[in-house]
């Protein structure tokens, strides 16, 4: 899996932008496939066959764990489901510190800690959060000393957050 950052960030602007009409009428269901399956495939360059969804172990279940070992496990939230980010950078995307996304919204605290729990009980590295409009990707697990509550990168149309 290997996409230019430039080309990825076109991809995802456009896919952005191709869903938003859908808003808040799209259940998680509809959000998982008008956005999240073509966010992976076309947007991080992900192949079809290193995707996983529904994926149950220990009596939990993870929306998308792609990756042959699994490198990366996304959850799907409904579009409604806003991520609560504190003011920052107008840069899009832009970068906070996770623990920061955690003390700012109990909604959006929930759902990080969710995608972490997931990533932290199966040894997977990367976490996503994505709801249509809003896009959270974060260390959930680290080898190097560090606390995975470092930084997160938010790609987030200027109206979501």
């Amino acid at each position: 899996m290997s996409v230019e950052f430039s080309v990825a960030q076109a991809k995802l602007k456009q896919l952005v932008t191709e869903y938003s009409p859908l808003g808040e009428l799209s259940n998680e269901a509809q959000t998982r496939f008008s956005f999240v399956d073509r966010l992976l495939q076309e947007c991080l360059g992900w192949p079809n066959d290193e995707i996983k969804v529904e994926v149950h172990e220990d009596g939990e279940r993870t929306d998308y764990e792609c990756g042959n070992p699994r490198a990366l496990i996304l959850e799907a939230k409904r579009s409604s489901s806003v991520f609560k980010i504190p003011p920052r950078s107008a840069r899009n995307p832009s970068r906070t510190r996770l623990d920061s996304l955690i003390s700012y919204s109990e909604q959006t605290a929930e759902a990080i800690k969710q995608v972490l729990g997931y990533c932290q009980n199966r040894g997977v590295e990367l976490a996503a959060l994505a709801n249509g409009h809003q896009l959270i990707i974060f260390l959930a697990t680290r080898t190097d000393g560090r606390s995975p509550l470092r930084e997160a990168l938010i790609y987030s149309l200027p109206e979501a957050s």
